[in-house]
């Protein structure tokens, strides 16, 4: 088991890194907060729509479409937005910071987290499930986050409103892109698909780089209360109900250790961006992806080490 804390370190530590870069950059005067806010909106629109697309562009979907598994995953998603959803409603009262929490405590960093975890434990050989599941969990996630973020959005818009605010939304829109080039069976040019890669690989660190920059430590004085909440949600009460009702289901081997990065990685990146480009809590989303993926290293590790010696996968 000294190989699965390793991974989930190796998948936690670069964040951190690029994170650290970020803070750097801010505090050396590279960048201030108005370039931050700029640089944030140009990864929100311009980066992750390549990395949504790319994330579906070329999926084989076949044999490794585990039906049970995807409705499993997407049911319990709609479950811990539910049962989240009253209780911050109970205790918070800000619209913006209710719609922050929500996404922190459901929405995971499956894209990052998800492959090298399962690669870990059952070999690259064997990750066709894993892909395929990421590629249908993650545009749900942004489908609920913009139906959220939008809900909360200074009151209660309309549903004609939400409507518009999901199909004009940059991510959305790459991966319907993604899922058509799937359907129609679409191949782009050689260099289209560079182009979309690069792009890809440019998404995740620069918000990372963004997200290091924009953090302060007078906006994580005033919101501990929430931070505990939102991480001890996403990190220990969400997994351990999710893998626990999972297992008792049957799910087992490589369907069992796909849900590990869902329910019990730590709180997606994009969650900060979308918060901050979607008039929420940017700064309580930015500090949850922070500290739940400090932590997460410890927490991973011990739930691949429960349900490993229960016999899971």
């Amino acid at each position: 088991m000294v190989k699965n804390l390793v991974i989930a370190v190796e998948a936690v530590a670069p964040m951190f890194l690029i994170m650290v870069i970020g803070v750097l950059t801010r505090r050396a005067g590279l960048i201030n907060e108005a370039e931050a806010k700029r640089l944030n909106k140009l990864v929100f629109t311009v980066f992750f729509p390549p990395m949504m697309f790319d994330n579906l562009y070329g999926a084989e979907i076949g044999d490794a479409f585990d039906i049970k598994l995807i409705v499993y995953c997407l049911a319990m998603i709609l479950a811990v937005i539910a049962v989240s959803a009253l209780i911050i409603l109970k205790i918070e009262k800000d619209n913006r910071t209710r719609g922050a929490m929500i996404q922190a405590i459901y929405r995971s960093n499956l894209v990052i987290m998800g492959l090298p975890l399962v690669s870990n434990i059952f070999g690259d050989e064997n990750l066709t499930t894993t892909a395929v599941t990421i590629t249908i969990v993650v545009p749900a996630y942004n489908v609920l986050a913009v139906i959220l973020l939008e809900f909360f959005r200074g009151g209660k818009p309309n549903a004609g409103q939400i409507i518009r605010g999901i199909f004009t939304n940059p991510l959305i829109l790459g991966a319907i892109a993604g899922a058509l080039t799937i359907v129609l069976h679409i191949e782009l040019p050689d260099f289209l698909e560079s182009t979309i890669s690069s792009m890809d690989a440019v998404a995740t660190p620069m918000a990372l780089l963004v997200l290091g920059a924009s953090l302060n430590k007078k906006s994580l004085s005033h919101s501990w209360r929430n931070l505990i909440i939102c991480v001890s949600g996403r990190l220990i009460i969400v997994p351990a109900v999710a893998l626990t009702l999972g297992a008792l289901l049957g799910l087992r081997g490589i369907e069992f250790a796909t849900m590990i990065p869902v329910f019990a990685s730590p709180t997606g990146i994009s969650s900060y961006t979308m918060a901050a480009q979607m008039g929420s809590d940017g700064e309580l989303a930015g500090n949850c992806v922070v500290f739940s993926s400090a932590l997460s290293s410890l927490t991973l590790f011990f739930w691949i080490f429960l349900f490993k010696t229960l016999g899971m996968f």
